[in-house]
């Protein structure tokens, strides 16, 4: 089982060349998780949400979108970021080298953007925005840019989360690329463009195998909670 750690660990991302851990977190909580990352050659693990980061910045920003940008100029080379996602990786990657792991691998184990909310408050929580948001990382990661800190970038992404969870309360239940009925919500372009056709068939249905066993799961789940209890038992 990882460890994923919340991106609050990191009191702000601005500028990211200043960033650091909070501290007494940073010596207490996340000093020994490195140490111990760094001895076992693993990663480290955080979950990235652009669409929580401080409402005064532009949502442009947040979707990669021109000229919306921001420039680092805490050092002495100047550097300039295109949208929000970068520059919450380098805050990561400057924070780690900071606790001496520079070169940890980092891995964004959740990102995303929330298609609806029941707070009023929470405008751009929209089928829209979710989409926008989503393939615009989806081409920003497919053109393998890198950060500023880091060339290669995040070493892998991963979007959260499969299916909306009405379990949740407000926008949190509505993260997910299908809706309660596994049905897709959005048109999202993944990394299919340029791969074998065969491979392309692939991944293809290994999608449509993750869906028919939620499907499964949840018929399951069902049944067993409407089966009498002595059939329950003979199971």
């Amino acid at each position: 089982e990882s460890t994923r750690l919340l991106y609050l660990f990191i009191p702000s991302a601005f500028p990211p060349s200043l960033a650091r851990f909070r501290n007494p977190n940073g010596d207490v909580i996340i000093k020994p998780i490195l140490e111990f990352l760094e001895k076992t050659n693993s990663s480290f693990l955080v979950n990235l949400y652009p669409y929580y980061i401080d409402s005064s910045i532009h949502k442009g920003f947040a979707f990669f979108e021109d000229p919306f940008s921001y420039v680092d100029d805490s050092s002495i080379i100047q550097v300039r970021y295109g949208n929000l996602f970068d520059v919450m990786v380098d805050a990561v990657v400057r924070s780690l080298a900071v606790m001496g792991h520079e070169n940890l691998p980092v891995v964004v184990a959740e990102t995303g953007w929330p298609s609806w909310s029941s707070n009023s408050s929470e405008v751009y929580a929209t089928p829209k925005c979710s989409q926008r948001f989503l393939n615009a990382l989806v081409d920003h990661l497919r053109a393998e840019k890198g950060t500023p800190l880091r060339k290669e970038g995040a070493s892998e992404v991963y979007i959260f989360e499969l299916c909306d969870n009405e379990s949740k309360q407000q926008s949190k239940r509505t993260w997910g690329l299908l809706d309660y009925h596994l049905k897709t919500k959005m048109n999202i372009t993944f990394f299919l463009d340029h791969i074998p056709e065969m491979e392309k068939k692939f991944i293809q249905l290994n999608y449509l195998v993750i869906v028919c066993m939620l499907f499964l799961a949840v018929i399951s789940t069902v049944a067993i909670l409407t089966c009498p209890s002595n059939i329950v038992s003979a199971w």
